[in-house]
């Protein structure tokens, strides 16, 4: 990650599916606990990502790179407070794309689905052997997949947690049994939780520090911003950089530290 701060945000939803299937939350969450985040960013989400230009002069572009490191804030709309509120402020420590995508990664999404977080790393190489017969068929060599495997369980005590948390059809899609949630690639990233305002696991509107529109139209310099201007800016997966980033995270922590 870039030294100068960074800071992802990216809005999510909770809801019900026709059949009540899904208890609100959708296949790819997130999950926020205390101790970690679980978001699956899909490639319709990735393709709408806003780019942005760090005080270096280099631009980042969300859809090519999600930067490891770069703290991390999923946002929900609350509709009583008719602002999007964010449950946690997290550090991403893993980027897990399906191999569709052509972006760096600490490993693949279906390398992940079939890692066992309780076996050692061996036990994991037999899993996906049986899975995949060999190697070649998936054009990585054994070393490849080890490094990965090693870099899932690095954060076998975020997972652990995380998905411990997670409603039984999340983890079905986490251990690769199915959704297609948008068509095309997705991205799960993982972050260890910083600050956790409020836990988010379920369906219920959260009480959480909220990112109001007059804050965001002050902080991006549009102060005549419509509410639907205020809700597309924030929909989509953009970084705050610099003092930006630094104001977006003071916003919410002076709502619960007032003395800051």
């Amino acid at each position: 990650m870039e030294h100068e701060p960074v800071l992802l945000t990216v809005s999510y939803k909770r809801d019900y599916s026709e059949e009540g299937v899904y208890l609100g939350i959708y296949p790819g969450g997130p999950i926020i606990t205390s101790k970690a985040m679980l978001y699956v960013l899909t490639n319709g989400q990735l393709k709408r990502a806003k780019d942005v230009e760090l005080e270096s002069g280099l631009v980042l572009r969300l859809s090519k790179r999600i930067p490891k490191g770069a703290l991390f804030a999923p946002i929900r709309y609350n509709r009583e407070k008719r602002s999007y509120v964010a449950p946690a402020i997290g550090r991403i420590v893993a980027v897990m794309p399906t191999w569709d995508l052509e972006m760096a990664y600490d490993a693949y999404f279906e390398v992940f689905s079939l890692t066992d977080i309780e076996a050692n790393e061996d036990e994991n190489i037999e899993r996906i052997k049986e899975v995949y017969g060999n190697f070649e068929v998936i054009e990585m060599t054994e070393d490849e997949i080890r490094t990965q495997i090693r870099n899932v369980l690095k954060y076998r005590h975020l997972l652990r947690d995380v998905l411990g948390r997670a409603p039984e059809h999340v983890r079905r899609f986490l251990s690769g049994e199915g959704y297609d949630i948008e068509g095309g690639g997705y991205i799960l990233i993982l972050a260890e939780t910083l600050v956790c305002f409020v836990e988010d696991t379920g369906v219920k509107p959260v009480d959480a520090p909220t990112l109001e529109r007059d804050f965001i139209a002050q902080l991006l310099s549009k102060p005549q911003m419509s509410h639907r201007a205020y809700t597309g800016e924030l929909r989509s997966l953009r970084a705050f950089v610099g003092e930006d980033a630094c104001r977006v995270i003071r916003h919410l922590l002076r709502q619960r530290l007032p003395c800051l």
